[in-house]
Parts: structure tokens; C-alpha cells; sequence
């Protein structure tokens, strides 16, 4: 009987890697087909499970890394209780690039709060604006090293956080880092509160730059919060939170990136590429 059972338990642990490989190769081919390299990494909150394609490369974060700057921000001001009240003047010479917020917003003062919510958004001087506040981008990294991320240093905010230099691992992430990384600032105790943990799932589920991206392949009922970027290389990242119906959430990382520096990014390979994910997931869990 417990060598039946030990049989068992190793035909269920083969056919459980085999379906992961099987799920690797059809990645494989959509990555032969758009060209460049793609990484994913999920968390299922249900049970731990995760899934890893190309997890520990290291991808340009691009604005990804604005959730980190907006998790610090809510860490300091567990310590500073005025600080999201605290107003701050946008000058003209402040607006640098997509400024979707604060550009309609020159010579008018914002709240941290507000500027936070700009930052998830994607607003590139909010996002320099608070990485200000928190005293620097040292600052910004002891956070990010706070929450065991050895992979991602920050070394410019923008825009030159953008310009990607292929020789060295400066302003980039890998999947399963940055996938960590939103998962302990959304719902571990460790780094935030209740409070603010539920301030920070809010304002990824209230971005809207994400539609093209994992939120298109999303099946019916699910609720999603993400933070998208997009730089030189085509690169194209989306970390997202997903809530499927009447369970716990599942993190989704997919980063991507390309060999030419002026190469377009593709939307189409992180829609084609969660859904492969999400169908293997819902298959296996939620039937």
C-alpha cells in the first residue's frame, strides 16, 4: 500500500511537470514567432503554486518600477502620518514626458496621495516628484532591498531610466522578483499595514493603461490591478494582481524585451503569452 502510494504521488508529481513544460514550450514558440525573450512568473495565492518562463532573466523595468516608488511612499508614511496629506507645487520644468496627471496640473500644488495615485497611473513626474519626498533613489533602494530584492537597483529616475544599457544590470528586474515584490507590498503584513495595502491594491485596480496587456486575455468575472512600462529595446512589461471569481488573488509577471533598440513594443505577446498562462491555471484549478 505505501509503495502504491508513493507511485501515485510520483505520477501525479511527473504529470504536473510535464503540463508545466508542455505550457514553457507553446510560450516558446509565441516567443519564436514575435522574436525578442519574454520571462514570466506567477504567485497563486490559492496554494503557492507557481509557474516561471525565463524567471530569473534580468528585463528592463522600465515604468514598472513606479509601484516600488509608491510602496516606499506608503511604507514612510506608516512613520509619517501627515505625509500623503502633504502638498507639493508642480512647476512647468517639472513636466518631463507622459505626465497624463500632473501636466493638467502646472502651477497648482497635489497631495502626495494624489501624486501616488499619478505615479500607478504611470505620470513621470509624479513618479520623480515622490522618489524626491522619499530623500533619493538611495532611499528608494534601501525599500526595494527591504523587501528581499536583490535584482533591482535603481539607479535614474526620469527619463534616463529609460535608456538601457545592455552591459550591466542597473534599472532592470526579473519576473520573479518584481512578481514578489508586488505581492509582499499588496498583502504582507511585513512591509504595509491593512490600510495601506488596501490603498495600494486600489489604486492598481483603478490603472487603465494595462488593457492591451494582461487584462486583455482576462476571463470573464476577474477583477485585475496592474502597473505597466514600456522603453527602449521594445520593451513591454505588465506586473499585474489578479482576483479570479470567489478565490484569492494570483500575481502575474510578464516582462519582455528585444534585441533592437528602436524595435516597437508588442502588446500582442503578453495578450498571447497570459493567456496561455491563465488557461493553464483556470484548467488546472478552476474547472
Amino acid at each position: 500500500m505505501k509503495y502504491l502510494t508513493s507511485v501515485l504521488l510520483i505520477l501525479i508529481s511527473s504529470f504536473s511537470f510535464a503540463s508545466d513544460i508542455q505550457v514553457q514550450n507553446k510560450i516558446s514558440r509565441v516567443q519564436g514567432k514575435f522574436g525578442g525573450k519574454v520571462g514570466i512568473y506567477t504567485i497563486d495565492r490559492n496554494d503557492w503554486k507557481n509557474f516561471k518562463y525565463n524567471e530569473n532573466f534580468q528585463f528592463p523595468i522600465c515604468s514598472v518600477y513606479k509601484f516600488l516608488v509608491v510602496g516606499a511612499i506608503l511604507k514612510e508614511s506608516m512613520t509619517n502620518p501627515d505625509l500623503l496629506d502633504k502638498k507639493i507645487k508642480i512647476h512647468e520644468g517639472d513636466i518631463i514626458g507622459y505626465t497624463p496627471v500632473t501636466s493638467k496640473n502646472i502651477n497648482k500644488s497635489l497631495s502626495v496621495k494624489d501624486l501616488s495615485k499619478a505615479a500607478i497611473l504611470s505620470d513621470n513626474t509624479a513618479a520623480n516628484l515622490l522618489i524626491n519626498e522619499l530623500g533619493g533613489l538611495k532611499k528608494l533602494n534601501e525599500f526595494i532591498i527591504s523587501l528581499n530584492d536583490k535584482d533591482t537597483i535603481i539607479t535614474a529616475n526620469e527619463p534616463n531610466i529609460n535608456n538601457i544599457n545592455l552591459h550591466d544590470n542597473f534599472n532592470k528586474t526579473s519576473p520573479k522578483s518584481i512578481a514578489r515584490d508586488i505581492n509582499k507590498i499588496a498583502f504582507s503584513d511585513d512591509v504595509l499595514d491593512k490600510r495601506h495595502q488596501k490603498l495600494f491594491r486600489k489604486w492598481l485596480k483603478e490603472n487603465d493603461t494595462g488593457k492591451n496587456r494582461i487584462a486583455y486575455s482576462l476571463p470573464e468575472g476577474w477583477q485585475i490591478g496592474d502597473k505597466t512600462g514600456t522603453c527602449e529595446y521594445g520593451s513591454t512589461n505588465d506586473v499585474a494582481i489578479l482576483w479570479p471569481k470567489g478565490k484569492k488573488a494570483i500575481i502575474m509577471s510578464i516582462l519582455y524585451t528585444q534585441a533592437d533598440k528602436n524595435a516597437k513594443p508588442k502588446d500582442e505577446i503578453i495578450q498571447a503569452t497570459s493567456k496561455i498562462v491563465l488557461d493553464y491555471i483556470t484548467s488546472q484549478e478552476y474547472e
